[in-house]
């Protein structure tokens, strides 16, 4: 899947297209970055964060993730949208 400029995001696309590739790439990241992600997933998804992690990292669609993990598309979309602003935040 291709990635699309996220609109509710606020931070330029360039920086969007760099989380996403960051993550979807997990299994080759390094330690620190992978604890990184999953700190992210936990803070931005809350009680939802094992969908958010399946989402940001997995090559799966919203509303597929949400389905399969009894929850509205809505919710995971704002969820994702933390996790990409919280990941220049120190």
């Amino acid at each position: 899947m291709a990635f699309r400029r996220l609109m509710g995001v606020k931070m330029p696309y360039e920086q969007q297209v760099l989380v996403y590739a960051i993550c979807r790439n997990y299994e080759t990241q390094d330690r620190q970055t992978q604890d990184k992600i999953l700190r992210l997933c936990r803070e931005a998804g809350r009680q939802y964060a094992p969908a958010l992690f399946e989402l940001v990292t997995g090559d799966r669609t919203v509303e597929s993730v949400a389905m399969e993990h009894y929850m509205s598309a809505t919710v995971l979309y704002a969820c994702r949208r933390k996790l990409y602003e919280r990941w220049f935040e120190k």
